[in-house]
């Protein structure tokens, strides 16, 4: 069973973590509120809104992140955050929370 146990090393290596940050740019705990698999956002238990074994978000090919709505490709047609040089995740003008200067979340592995 040792090739079994490598491929769930490989996928455990292909995860990301996404942290929420204040407006002041720390950190707001040790716990992720996201993870990324497959380019996929999944809420964990730390989300304020709770798990969910469905995605709530897509990276896309264009560097930004897209909601997955109800529509036919299944994404929202605007992005509702992208990625700054820093590597932290910011609000577009489509997020329904509307844009933000300051980073919403980072990005760990």
């Amino acid at each position: 069973m040792p090739a079994a146990r490598d491929e769930e090393d490989q996928m455990e290596k292909h995860v990301l973590k996404i942290f929420k940050i204040s407006n002041q740019g720390k950190r707001e705990g040790d716990t992720p509120v996201y993870v990324i698999r497959d380019g996929q956002f999944f809420r964990t238990v730390f989300h304020p809104k709770g798990w969910s074994e469905m995605p709530d978000y897509r990276f896309c090919k264009d560097g930004k992140i897209y909601r997955i709505g109800d529509d036919a490709d299944g994404l929202v047609k605007t992005p509702d955050y992208e990625f700054g040089r820093d590597m932290k995740m910011y609000r577009t003008q489509n997020h329904p929370g509307g844009r933000m200067t300051f980073p919403e979340y980072e990005v760990s592995d």
